[in-house]
Order: C-alpha cells, then sequence, then structure tokens
C-alpha cells in the first residue's frame, strides 16, 4: 500500500524539523512526504527545503488547515492518505502497525491510533490515550477507550515486524458517532497503541484513498476531509 503522507503547517518553523524528521524515519517509509504551507511568515519555507527531495514543499495564501489539507490530497498520488500536524510526532512504527492493520481489515476505509499528550519538554503529562479527548462517545457510555472498543467491535492480534499489537474494526459510525454524523460512513479500524504524541488534539487518522467527492468528518477539533482525487 503507497502512503502519502500531507503535513499541513503554518508558522512552524521551530516545531515542523522534528515532525518531518519523525515521519520520514518510519520503519515502513511512506512513499512521498507532502508539506502544505499555509501562507507562513516565518522560516518554515527554509526549514523544509533542507530536507531536498525527500519532502515536496506546496506553498498557499493563508486559507485555513482543512483547505492545506485538501491541498495535499489533492496531489497525493499514494492509495492512503496520513495527516500529520507539524507540531506532532510519531512512532517509528506508526505507519508500519497502520498499514498491517488496514491489511487484516480491507473493509476499513480509515484507521486511527492512540496517543500520548506531551509538554513543551517532549514529557508524556497525560496518563491515559488521547480518545477520550476527541469522542464524548466514552463518557456518555461510561466505559473506558478500550472497554468500549472490546465490547462494540471485533478484535483481533496483528503482527507487523517483530511485534504484535491487537486492532478493533467495525462500524464506528453506528457504535460511536450517531449523535455526530447521521449519514453512511467506511467501516473504521482502530489501532488502540498509542503511535503519536502531540501538546494537544492530533491528526492522527489516515485512510484510503477514496472515489467520492469530497466529505467533512466534522469531529470536535479533529476535522479532516476526504479528497475527491
Amino acid at each position: 500500500m503507497r502512503i502519502s503522507v500531507i503535513v499541513p503547517t503554518f508558522n512552524r518553523a521551530h516545531q515542523i524539523r522534528h515532525t518531518l524528521e519523525t515521519v520520514l524515519g518510519q520503519t515502513e517509509p511512506p512513499s512521498e512526504v507532502i508539506v502544505v504551507d499555509d501562507g507562513s511568515t516565518d522560516a518554515t519555507e527554509a526549514v523544509c527545503e533542507a530536507f531536498g527531495s525527500r519532502i515536496r514543499y506546496l506553498r498557499q495564501e493563508n486559507s485555513g488547515v482543512s483547505a492545506a489539507r485538501n491541498h495535499g490530497a489533492s496531489m497525493a498520488h499514494g492509495e492512503a492518505f496520513a495527516f500529520v500536524d507539524s507540531d506532532d510526532v510519531w512512532d517509528p512504527r506508526k505507519l508500519a502497525f497502520q498499514r498491517a492493520a488496514l491489511s487484516t481489515a480491507p473493509e476499513a476505509g480509515w484507521s486511527i491510533t492512540g496517543l500520548d499528550v506531551i509538554g513543551l519538554d517532549g514529557r508524556v503529562i497525560d496518563a491515559g490515550n488521547g480518545f477520550s479527548r476527541v469522542f464524548g462517545v466514552f463518557a456518555t457510555a461510561g466505559l473506558d477507550p478500550l472497554s468500549f472498543f472490546e465490547k462494540y467491535f471485533d478484535s483481533e492480534s496483528v503482527v507487523a515486524g517483530d511485534s504484535s499489537f491487537r486492532i478493533y474494526h467495525g462500524d464506528a459510525y453506528r457504535r460511536c458517532f450517531w449523535a455526530i454524523l447521521r449519514c453512511r460512513r467506511p467501516p473504521l479500524c482502530v489501532v488502540s497503541s498509542s503511535f503519536s504524541r502531540a501538546d494537544s488534539i492530533p491528526r492522527c487518522a489516515w485512510l484510503r484513498k477514496p472515489s467520492s467527492s469530497t466529505d467533512l468528518l466534522p469531529f470536535p477539533q479533529w476535522s479532516w476531509y476526504r479528497s475527491p482525487w
């Protein structure tokens, strides 16, 4: 599976280098890395230029992060899109594990992983992963995320490299998000382990390249667009 990583950014010269190093340092590297600069006025472009041909740098007038993600997706050539904000960092195994997860659950149209929230010093400041920060359904159900996944989704063990992990897959929109979305969406594949680190709510999702027109997934503080290409 060819994976295009899309990195929207705006005035992140002080952080984007670390983000790109973790993306390019994956045990199973992506096919391409596309940085979309949403009109930065700092040294973001110069930092990106230092990576040379390992990334594609695109610049646009300031139009907002969602427009930057869509711009990157429209230029991508991969079979799946992985989104990462320019202040987030990835575990080196993240893409390998999600690739294996989606191969195990071919019906899934998108995948998310757990995450750790970190401070500016890089240390974890929240003992739990970030699922409960993004989706209110867990508090409503009175269950922690892992218990919720075990109760409502199919579960199986997946091996990637010399590591094994559990995935949960099924119709997340019917189970989890009925209060937010009232239209049909593809099944979800969850990798419960934390493979991202962020100083806020991260965009740790990726999705298979769709053939339909653009759809917005309006999760609170965590939205990304499908590409029509």
